[in-house]
C-alpha cells in the first residue's frame, strides 16, 4: 500500500521510506482536515462524508482494474490461456 515495491531498490537508505512516509502523513492530514471542516467525525457522518469517499475510492480502484491500469495478475495479466471461470 505505501509503495515500496515499486522502487528498485528500497534496502539502499532511508530516503525512500521517509519519502514515501512524508506522502502517506501529508494526505492523511489532509484528510483529517477535510473532515474538520465538516464539523468533525460526527458533522461527516450526518452528511454522510465518509461514505461518500469510500464509494468514490471503490469506483476508481474498480475503473482502473477494468481497464488495466492497474494490474493484478491473474485477474486482469497475465490469464490462463483456458480463460478466466469467471467473468
Amino acid at each position: 500500500e505505501l509503495g515500496l515495491a515499486r522502487n528498485e531498490n528500497p534496502l539502499q537508505g532511508s530516503f525512500i521510506i521517509e519519502e514515501l512516509t512524508d506522502l502517506v502523513e501529508e494526505a492523511v492530514l489532509t484528510e483529517f482536515d477535510r473532515i474538520t471542516e465538516r464539523g468533525g467525525v460526527l458533522g461527516a457522518m450526518e452528511t454522510m462524508y465518509q461514505r461518500g469517499k469510500i464509494q468514490e475510492e471503490s469506483l476508481h480502484y474498480e475503473m482502473l482494474k477494468h481497464t488495466g491500469e492497474f494490474q493484478i495478475i491473474g485477474v486482469n495479466t497475465f490469464l490462463s490461456s483456458k480463460g478466466s471461470p469467471t467473468v
